[in-house]
């Protein structure tokens, strides 16, 4: 083989890095699924989206901090769950499945790039025991439940920040 300035060690290194093998053999296959969830077609299972959105709107008013558990009961949701991440656009399903602990979990429709005048919807993902729930839509372009990077539970202290937004308490 020859050496053509750089060009087979320039092709081995794509190949290395793109995860593709020159052999049509060496595929690489990704990891199994311990399961699929639809994170835009899930079922209500703990209770009404829209009826856990209506709470975040009632409590934005609310002067003093509170627990998360106080507003998905007032929903009329079940307690069978245990944290809360967001879904924003472009999360991997690595990141996903880190923050919201659900180890093995493939992810069907996690809202994709901003394209061109195009707002995908973004969610609130809800987990009992490190699998997925539920998965409720944000009303509007941002959340008014600011989970942030990591996970709420039900223990989680809000409070309303005066601006429209629901946020965590230190």
């Amino acid at each position: 083989m020859k050496n053509l300035g750089g060009v087979i060690l320039a092709a081995t290194l794509a190949t290395l890095v793109s995860g593709c093998s020159s052999d049509a053999g060496d595929k690489v296959e990704a990891p199994p699924c311990a399961a699929t969830f639809d994170v835009s077609n899930s079922p209500e299972t703990l209770g009404s989206g829209a009826r856990f959105n209506a709470e975040l709107q009632n409590v934005k008013t609310r002067t003093e901090p509170f627990p998360l558990v106080e507003v998905t009961n007032a929903a009329g949701w079940s307690d069978d769950w245990d944290r809360v991440v967001e879904v924003r656009v472009n999360t991997t399903g690595a990141k996903l499945n880190g923050k919201a602990e659900t180890a093995g979990y493939c992810w069907k429709n996690i809202p994709e790039s901003d394209g061109e005048g195009f707002r995908p919807q973004e969610y609130w993902l809800f987990v009992k025991d490190g699998r997925p729930v539920q998965s409720v839509r944000w009303q509007g372009p941002t959340p008014v439940l600011q989970v942030g990077s990591g996970a709420l539970t039900k223990e989680s202290m809000l409070a309303a920040d005066g601006k429209g937004w629901i946020v965590p308490q230190p």
